[in-house]
């Protein structure tokens, strides 16, 4: 018997180690990503004025994406941004392998393309770097829906 519960302990201490090494690369909980964009030193709306052109292409490989992009709206700055000023913006792109999952990727954006941004101060090199994973971009809220001519909102 208690050489039964030993393997029984055995197979669920090998479970349970597997389940959390998984679990640690896996895509992380909605509420995490929430606090992470509370806790953001700056968060504003910029428009992006140069943006990369390559991501990686081979599985496993991380690329470093700088874009440059002028600030449109201040929602909450510790870095004493404004409207108007042109910033730097470090960000990432994980390219996933087959059956390899993580955490997300922030949005890849284009010359042009309209965000709200969070973004935390960098400590070395200047600028700006993502403070929210993947969730660092995203559509801002406040931009106004256009109306189509059958008086419908559009995307």
């Amino acid at each position: 018997m208690l050489l039964r519960l030993n393997e029984g302990m055995k197979t669920f201490l090998t479970t349970l180690a597997l389940g959390l090494f998984f679990t640690a690369k896996a895509e992380l909980p909605p509420f995490v990503y929430e606090e992470m964009k509370r806790n953001a030193e700056n968060v504003v709306v910029i428009q992006i004025l140069k943006a990369p052109k390559a991501a990686p292409q081979s599985a496993g490989k991380r690329a470093q994406l700088t874009y440059e992009a002028k600030v449109l709206r201040v929602i909450r700055s510790k870095s004493d941004l404004k409207p108007n000023a042109t910033i730097s913006i470090q960000s990432s792109y994980y390219k996933f392998g087959p059956g390899e999952v993580g955490p997300s990727n922030p949005k890849k954006l284009k010359k042009n393309d309209v965000v709200r941004a969070y973004l935390n101060k960098r400590k070395k090199g200047g600028g700006f770097q993502i403070a929210a994973g993947g969730h660092s971009f995203e559509k801002d809220p406040a931009k106004p829906k256009k109306k189509t001519p059958s008086g419908k909102d559009s995307k």
